[in-house]
């Protein structure tokens, strides 16, 4: 078996080679490349800066690595209240529109009927033998 370390990996465990990443894995890996990418272009051609001692580079990477995560970790958190308020809202809004159309029947039936007495009453307001011979 053909070994290859991964960054992702720890403990002396290898992958073989054409084995898939896991999704953590990737994405750790395109951070470390966006990131590299950013310090070349940061990089004045022709001009180098002091190299620093490994621990502060290490130090560096850490701390960068850790506000990454924290700003990774808060954007889900976020996004998560943001997905559950969106629901709540939603569901408000559903019931509110239900809540809205019996009231809207109600007041169809109410009309209807409302419409059906003054129709009666202007028929017998103008046909009074008619109300006689119904009432008699």
């Amino acid at each position: 078996m053909i070994g290859v370390m991964s960054e992702g990996t720890s403990e002396g465990r290898s992958r073989e080679i054409g084995q898939e990443l896991s999704a953590p894995d990737k994405r750790k890996l395109r951070r470390q490349v966006l990131a590299e990418k950013k310090r070349q272009q940061k990089k004045p051609q022709g001009i180098q800066k002091p190299s620093r001692s490994r621990s502060a580079s290490q130090k560096d990477d850490a701390k960068t690595e850790e506000a990454l995560s924290h700003r990774v970790l808060r954007s889900r958190e976020l996004a998560m209240n943001a997905r559950q308020k969106k629901k709540e809202k939603l569901d408000s809004l559903q019931t509110e529109i239900s809540k809205l159309q019996q009231k809207a029947t109600e007041l169809e039936a109410e009309n209807k009927e409302l419409l059906w007495k003054v129709q009666s009453l202007v028929d017998d307001m103008y046909n009074p033998a008619r109300n006689n011979s119904r009432g008699r």
